[in-house]
């Protein structure tokens, strides 16, 4: 509280949770005000919205002025002259009124407090004479005595909170002193120095306590004490508490001291105090990361490494030796800063002349005195720290050698490194790159590490706010141990690109989107690595992240890519547990029903999350088993793909969004792409993230994944795409930095040099990094605890020309039996288990080491494990299951590049013949499609006829498990391999193996749609088939693919050859009589029989069935454009039944004749067999056939229930249908229940949602009839919500054209949508008054279709429309012609009247009003009309309720000769329905 800081005055009235960053900014001591300053103009100032851009230009005219050489004093002159002050205890900037500068009679001004300062600063820079400098120490520069006033102030205030912070140490003793004391110089008083050695607490000690004041300490920049005094303080040993051993000197210059204790018993303690000859003998060598001994490094590396592990503790961060550290180090910052704030060096980018060299150096010397308590170089300062002075037995030539090894010389005195007093090596370097300047730079300036101060202070201030990296070079209590470090998943020049990943998470919850988010970009540039930064946000906000990737060489696998990644989201909830499974429990078994249990197959675990999903022997005895039906080819692909996109609904919602990472779906198998498609096109998708990973050099404009992508594009759905290249120099040096734990400074060199070798990818840059590693280029020194590299060796070293080839070379070091062993995983693929990789080790003819005994020879998977410890292959699962994965695919191509290409093949061949002959049944059950994808690859080099045959039937095996799995594309490739290893002679030798293979082949390749294949086995089978029985599955197929190329007159004929070849003879061409006389005929043969008995029996015959299904398939065909032989297919159908029994086809049969009876006005008949037809489609589990039987039920015969709960029936009709694969049910479905929802009052905007959701669902599947049909609703709606609309009677705007429709009806003979045509817009006109266009368009229906049967669900509206029209007619134009069709209207609406007043009785009272009317019968037609007008309100039939109140409004206004109250009263209430009904443009 109280603290100064700065802020953008243009972002003040900003709320502070958005503002830009660098808004606010609170120095912490004075000297920082300026740099923050410059900080805040370098980032805020360019990203400032609020900045007005005048401001913005007086910038840049300012920026060109000179600023001075003493802006930085100025600053703070001019904070003091405002009353700021240092809290330095804080680390804060405060303000006091007490320090606000004074204005003094000659017009300067001073602050009380700070002319004190001045004075002190001019006695210690003019008044002391400093003391004389040893031989070699350099001069000061005079800008470096400047900066000593602000440093020394500093350095006082950093005493006292040092003295408080060693007050508080566990060690038994009071030492009211800086931790630091050897290391830093701020030394305690003369009586601890020079008197006697007592440790007791009675000891003679100056304290503050005891005069205030602080003892004298070694100014930084103007030492107080001589050289000698120096020398003596030195070798006066430093108390220590009790019970512990003195120390050597070289032990009190380490600022851990304190903490030495803890770490080392007393003895090691003694030990280090005798120095490093003796410290082996106490210390146990650790063992090095190589595995071998510290004792063979010898003893400074012994010492080295125990210093090392002194210097970082166990707890880092919270010790109170590392607080004192950082405490120092955030003095030398500010010490850094000021010299740069007096402008003492110049820019990085200038270049160095020798003045600059000596300026760099000059601070680094003044850095080691500040840390060290004196100079570097100096002879007088040396103050005898080699370890050696203390051990008396070491003769003169060994110490002068240990000597020579501890300092190096760099001047003309020795040069001790920090590191050797114990302080972290990161800091020592610095300090000694710093001090060495002139002496290892001065020929090479490109090759400094710091170039400017900006470097030396980006460095301190690395340090500063990582220490755990970069100043103890490791993780929290780990020193450097020589290990490249790289942080799996961290990113390196990815910031937006990371940005732009995150945004489109974002998005998923707050626009509640679909989204397909595409990563391209070159192999090894880190698409899986940016796009896995997903993961952990996701799951922190609930959400779920799933993740798979496809693999080259097994395109084709036993489970797709996509099932694999949902089934690792159910292991993830059965994880989670508790409320989290109950909840996906109840919300996916309410979303799948039964029907979810056929994703148990690809989706094992899905089992766990619902009971019901279990076989018999795990589930529950409360729990009922649910039970799927059996469906084949194209129906049970499409129930896999809509139970496929109920799961992902269910999984992703607002609160919980999914993302779903694909990798490397350049190599994406078929079923994969079509589920992609399928969950991201689906409207009621949302908050679903798709991120495909994809080389986008290997997907080309006709790729399988780019011709679904244009898919899901054209859909609507969000298509993103970030493209990620090479990172740059900059990134390199960080990944570098980190990867050696050192600074990017001191990294900088090396990275820019392994960018110019790799171009900055990153796989190339982290292996080759381990590749100087691994030769020697690169290693660490234990002695020195630093990295080295010989950067002429790296420079000069020819490099690969990408990450495989580096790989290569990697490779061949590894022992044979590793390397053989890389090379058979390679051929497996991407990842392969240890099952697969025991059938092929030792003992077996694939192994290059088939001659040895198998008990000595290492097993594959061990050979692998050395693979493992590179980090080549990453090992998951148990020992006995466990699975090896490649770490990245170019290391898999590196692999298997290594075998020639002329051995490839036979190796292939090879691995599939040893699998298929060692594999247990269940092995080879698991791994089939890993044995074919080997011998797939070898079958060119096949030759027994013998095993061909044996392939051939794995062929098989393989193409019906592949249908079983819904991966059709797999299937007919399974099958076309099976066909190419038969022989010529293969039909009388292997005559059901080649049956099964064609058959499988067309069944195949009719559901991907490749029709001309299909006509080739086709005709292969027919050819050579021994009976029919065996070709009649190949017929189905060639229908149905003939139906599907919309050839109907082609595909029925072929139908009724079939059928003709079963046994039953039909008619191809029926006119309007012979459908009659075949619905009569059926009459009368239901008539002779009892319902119990018609039902009582179930259909067997083999080819009765076979019959049913291609007349249930042929009528699908005919229901358009041949209706008349619909009705005789239909009534067929119920006469087999009636001679053979029941079955699922049977139920269709009944509803479809209710539906014709009551098209013939045998409206009881009808409801009974549709009624029947519900009844036994309630008892059967063919849910299949759900669509069609509810389609005739609810939507065709004539309703006698409620209307409106006809409704959701029709959605479940097309739900249901599009669970099972049935699209053309769903599209009829749809259609129909549009079509009811508009004729009977549906609200129009909940219309206009599901026309629009289904005629993009028939636009996907290239339907045409049922989509026609629907956009002409779909416009009609438009015509009506829309009020700007100018014509609504014309069918023509943004979804359909009237004209064209008509035009195709009439060509292609599409009797139902020419009829659609008419009945809309017949509709409208009557709607909008144009009574006369009704007329014409009445009679224009009449004449053309008057001969035609018109399927029923236009019966009813059409009835109630021409009755309306034709007494309108006879009241306006000729009464004879048009009331007799009025009457016979009216008549048909009162027989179905009677036996729904719900549905029609307000329709009837309408119809009776308008007859009254043209009749001239006022009262009856007032009657009439309230009646109408109170029935169809009370019934929730809103548009006849305001059609009839406005027709009765004109009534009243016609009979009364001008408007009236109630003729406006009718009006009003007329235009509110209509605003309700949603027909703005009526109102």
């Amino acid at each position: 509280v109280g603290q100064i800081g700065i802020r953008c005055v243009h972002c003040s009235h900003v709320a502070p949770e958005n503002r830009v960053n660098g808004t606010d900014t609170f120095p912490t001591n004075l000297s920082l005000v300026y740099q923050s300053v410059r900080n805040w103009q370098r980032y805020h100032f360019k990203a400032c919205p609020n900045m007005p851009e005048q401001v913005r230009i007086d910038f840049k005219a300012f920026k060109r002025q000179h600023s001075g050489k003493d802006i930085g004093q100025y600053w703070i002159d001019s904070c003091q002259r405002k009353g700021l002050y240092d809290d330095l205890e804080n680390a804060a900037v405060l303000f006091s009124p007490s320090v606000v500068a004074i204005e003094s009679k000659d017009g300067s001004s001073h602050a009380p407090g700070i002319e004190a300062a001045k004075i002190a600063d001019a006695t210690r820079n003019e008044g002391v004479d400093s003391p004389p400098r040893a031989k070699g120490v350099r001069r000061r520069s005079r800008k470096m005595q400047q900066v000593s006033t602000i440093i020394s102030e500093k350095n006082e205030k950093s005493m006292v909170n040092g003295a408080v912070a060693a007050s508080q140490s566990n060690c038994g003793t009071e030492l009211q002193m800086d931790p630091f004391v050897g290391a830093v110089g701020n030394l305690p008083g003369e009586d601890i120095l020079n008197g006697s050695n007592d440790h007791s607490t009675g000891g003679s000690r100056r304290s503050i306590e005891d005069d205030g004041k602080l003892p004298t300490s070694s100014n930084l920049f103007g030492p107080d004490m001589s050289a000698q005094q120096t020398a003596d303080i030195e070798a006066t040993p430093i108390p220590v508490p009790n019970g512990c051993s003195a120390l050597d000197p070289i032990m009190r210059l380490s600022p851990f001291s304190p903490s030495l204790l803890d770490v080392l018993g007393s003895s090691q303690a003694q030990a280090v105090a005798q120095g490093p000859d003796d410290i082996q003998s106490h210390l146990p060598p650790p063992p090095l990361h190589d595995g071998s001994s510290l004792a063979a490094a010898g003893p400074a590396a012994a010492f080295d490494y125990t210093l090392t592990s002194i210097s970082c503790p166990s707890s880092q961060s919270t010790t109170d030796e590392c607080k004192s550290l950082l405490q120092k180090i955030n003095l030398a910052c500010g010490i850094v800063e000021a010299v740069r704030t007096m402008d003492a060096f110049p820019e990085a980018n200038d270049e160095f002349a020798n003045h600059d060299l000596d300026a760099l150096q000059s601070l680094g010397e003044e850095l080691y005195e500040h840390f060290c308590g004196f100079r570097p170089f100096s002879t007088a300062n040396q103050r005898d720290v080699d370890i050696t002075d203390n051990n008396c037995d070491t003769d003169n030539d060994q110490k002068e050698d240990l000597r020579s090894k501890r300092g190096k010389v760099v001047g003309s005195g020795s040069y001790i490194p920090l590191s050797d007093m114990g302080f972290p090596s990161s800091l020592s370097i610095l300090i000694q790159q710093l001090c060495s300047i002139n002496t290892n730079f001065a020929d090479t300036p490109a090759n400094m590490p710091y170039t400017s101060v900006e470097d030396v202070l980006e460095e301190l201030q690395l340090m500063s706010n990582d220490p755990d990296r970069y100043l103890f070079g490791g993780s929290v209590g780990q020193p450097q141990t020589g290990t490249l470090h790289f942080e799996e998943g961290k990113l390196y020049g990815r910031e937006e690109e990371l940005s732009d990943v995150m945004n489109a998470f974002r998005n998923l919850k707050t626009n509640e989107r679909r989204e397909v988010l595409c990563i391209t970009g070159d192999s090894g540039t880190g698409k899986s690595a940016l796009a896995m930064q997903m993961r952990k946000p996701v799951e922190d906000m609930g959400g779920y992240f799933m993740a798979e990737k496809f693999d080259e060489l097994q395109q084709v696998q036993q489970v797709p890519a996509v099932f694999a990644a949902l089934n690792q989201f159910c292991a993830e909830v059965c994880r989670r547990g508790g409320s989290v499974l109950a909840n996906m429990r109840e919300r996916l078994y309410k979303a799948l029903g039964t029907e979810g249990k056929v994703l148990v197959g690809l989706i094992p675990n899905l089992s766990n999350i619902i009971e019901e999903y279990r076989g018999d022997a795990t589930t529950t005895t409360t729990t009922t088993t649910a039970v799927a039906p059996e469906l084949t080819g194209q129906a049970a692909l499409m129930r896999l793909l809509f139970c496929s996109r109920q799961l992902i609904k269910t999984i992703s919602c607002p609160e919980h969004p999914a993302v779903l990472l694909l990798d490397d779906m350049q190599w994406a198998d078929e079923l994969s792409l079509q589920l992609l498609e399928a969950v991201t096109t689906d409207d009621d998708t949302k908050s679903f993230l798709v991120i495909a990973c994809y080389r986008d050099g290997e997907v080309s404009i006709d790729h399988p994944l780019q011709r679904r992508l244009g898919a899901i594009h054209r859909s609507g759905t969000v298509i993103s795409e970030i493209h990620v290249d090479n990172i740059d120099k900059e990134s390199v040096v960080r990944l570098v930095s980190d990867a050696l734990r050192i600074s990017p400074s001191q990294a900088r060199l090396l990275a820019n040099l392994v960018h110019s070798k790799t171009s900055g990818q990153p796989l190339f840059v982290i292996q080759f990094l381990k590749s100087l590693n691994d030769e020697g280029l690169l290693r660490f020194s234990l002695s020195s605890r630093q990295w080295q590299w010989d950067i002429d060796a790296i420079s000069g070293k020819r490099v690969a020309d990408n990450v495989a080839e580096l790989m290569t070379a990697k490779m061949l070091r590894y022992p044979v039996e590793v390397l053989w062993s890389l090379k058979l995983a390679a051929c497996l693929g991407h990842e392969c288990d240890k099952t697969m990789l025991d059938l092929l080790g030792p003992g077996n003819s694939s192994s290059s080491r088939a001659s040895t005994d198998a008990s000595t020879t290492p097993s594959i998977a061990s050979n692998l494990d050395v693979a493992v410890a590179d980090g080549l292959i990453i090992k998951s699962g148990t020992s006995t299951k466990a699975v090896y994965r490649f770490s990245h695919d170019q290391i898999q191509y590196a692999a298997y590049s290594l075998i020639a290409p002329e051995e490839q093949m036979a190796l292939h061949l090879q691995i599939g013949r040893v699998l298929f002959e060692k594999a247990s049944p269940e092995d080879l059950d698991s791994m089939l499609f890993a044995v074919l994808d080997q011998f797939g690859r070898g079958s060119s080099l096949l030759v027994d006829r013998g095993e061909k045959t044996r392939i051939a039937q794995l062929y098989l095996m393989a193409a019906k498990r592949s249908f079983s799995n819904f991966a059709h594309l797999s299937a007919s490739i399974f099958a076309l391999q099976g066909i190419l290893l038969l022989d010529d002679d293969h039909w009388r030798t292997d005559y059901k193996l080649s049956l099964g293979l064609y058959s499988t082949s067309a069944e195949a390749h009719n559901i991907c749609g490749v029709f001309d294949q299909v006509e080739t086995c086709a005709n292969i089978v027919f050819a050579h088939a021994h009976c029919f029985e065996d070709k009649l599955p190949v017929y189905f197929s060639l229908v149905q693919i003939t139906g599907m190329q919309k050839d109907v007159a082609n595909a029925t004929d072929l139908g009724l050859e079939v059928l003709q070849k079963l046994g039953l003879s039909l008619p191809s061409n029926p006119d309007i009589d012979t459908a009659i006389a075949a619905i009569d005929q059926t009459r009368v043969m239901l008539e002779e029989i009892p319902t119990d008995t018609l039902i009582g029996r179930k259909m067997t015959n083999a080819n009765a069935l076979a019959s049913m299904k291609m007349l249930q398939l042929l009528c699908r065909y005919t229901y358009m454009a041949r209706q008349e032989l619909m009705a005789v297919l239909m009534c067929r159908m119920v006469q087999m039944t009636i001679q053979h029994g029941i079955c699922d086809e049977s139920i269709i049969a009944f509803s479809h004749y209710g539906y014709i009876a009551c098209n013939t006005g045998q409206l009881t008949l009808g409801h009974k067999y549709g009624k029947l037809a519900l009844s036994l489609l309630e008892q059967s589990k063919a849910r299949e056939i759900l669509p069609s039987v509810y389609v005739n039920v609810y939507a065709q015969i004539t309703p006698v229930d409620p209307v409106q709960a006809s409704f959701p029936q029709m959605d479940i009709a097309h739900n249901t249908a599009m669970a099972y694969g049935d699209f053309e049910g769903a599209h009829m479905s749809g259609n129909r229940g549009i079509a009811i929802r508009f004729f009977f009052g549906d609200n129009l905007s909940s219309i206009e949602a599901s026309a629009r959701k289904y005629t993009r669902e028939m636009e996907k599947m290239s339907e045409e009839n049922f989509s026609v049909s629907t956009m002409l609703f779909l416009q009609a709606v438009l015509n009506l919500m829309d009020p700007t609309c100018s014509d609504p009677t014309i069918l023509m705007g943004e979804v359909t054209d009237q004209v064209a429709v008509l035009n195709r009806a009439i060509e292609r003979n599409y009797i139902a949508a020419g009829v659609q045509v008419h009945r809309l817009r017949l509709y409208l006109s009557f709607l909008f008054r144009l009574d006369l266009l009704a007329g014409e368009l009445l009679e224009s229906m009449m004449e053309t279709y008057s001969t035609k049967r018109i399927p029923n669900i236009g019966l009813v509206p059409t009835t109630f429309l021409t009755g309306l029209v034709a007494a309108m007619m006879a009241r306006k134009k000729d009464p004879t012609k048009w009331m007799p069709i009025a009457n016979a209207c009216r008549g048909k609406i009162q027989v179905w009247s009677e036996a729904s007043q719900w549905n029609y009785q307000h329709m009837l009272r309408f119809i009776e009003a308008e007859i009254a009317y043209s009749k001239g019968h006022h009262e009856e037609a007032k009657v009439a009309y309230d009646d109408s007008i109170r029935l169809a309100g009370e019934h929730r039939f809103i548009h006849d309720q305001a059609l009839c109140l406005e027709r009765a409004a004109l009534y009243h206004e016609d009979v009364s000769g001008g408007s009236s109250t109630l003729t406006l009263k009718y009006l009003s209430e007329a235009r509110d329905l209509y605003i309700k009904w949603g027909a703005h443009r009526k109102a």
